[in-house]
């Protein structure tokens, strides 16, 4: 592949564009999760769930900074997402981009607690965080699917498809005893972690083309 001014152009333009992108749904998704864990919390007094508020909340004020500036960067740049697009077309739109970004969330905390967990299956904090993800996956994934309109790329509902089977998976292992001991589903975990950063693209993508 010849790297030619335009094609370095068009790179640098993409990256513009899918940064706020994915950032934007990051946070947005792991704000819930925060409120979540801030609820039972203050419901339920149990220490583990403070230590992952203390965790995501570090995690989310990362993510949201890192979001305005890739904002900014794409409005200076003039490149940014056309947000009013993304938002326009179906009137499920804004329902789908919140259920987007709570799935994709629950790929990143099931993928992060996963790798700790495979490290240390004892690890209170991410076993509990991968069952609260494992629950996310199974409400939101056929959420997900279930919202769409005949106009959502197929990469959509494939990502949300593989996070539905994966939950089932997990739900299937929690009835059983213990997920975070199985090694298989700890290692299906992380590799479909990168799906977290796919999803809000192709929502995105998706958004554009049915506007």
């Amino acid at each position: 592949m010849h790297f030619d001014a335009l094609l370095l152009s068009r790179l640098q333009s993409g990256s513009v564009v899918a940064l706020p992108v994915v950032f934007a749904s990051l946070a947005l998704g792991l704000a819930g999760y925060v409120a979540v864990l801030e609820g039972l919390w203050l419901t339920t007094r149990t220490e583990a769930f403070l230590n992952l508020r203390g965790l995501w909340a570090k995690a989310f004020l990362a993510v949201f900074a890192v979001a305005l500036l890739a904002a900014g960067l794409g409005a200076v740049a003039g490149s940014g997402p056309t947000w009013a697009a993304t938002a326009s077309g179906s009137p499920y739109r804004p329902a789908q981009l919140v259920v987007s970004a709570f799935l994709a969330s629950a790929l990143a905390v099931g993928a992060f607690s996963a790798a700790r967990l495979w490290k240390d299956p004892k690890e209170v904090e991410s076993c509990l965080a991968l069952k609260m993800a494992i629950g996310m996956l199974v409400i939101c994934a056929p959420m997900e699917i279930a919202m769409g309109d005949g106009m959502r790329p197929r990469l959509i509902i494939g990502v949300a498809t593989a996070a539905l089977l994966l939950g089932l998976w997990g739900g299937l292992l929690i009835w059983r005893g213990a997920p975070e001991r199985s090694r298989p589903f700890l290692a299906a975990c992380v590799l479909m972690g990168p799906l977290a950063v796919l999803m809000p693209i192709a929502e995105w993508v998706g958004g554009g083309l049915a506007s």
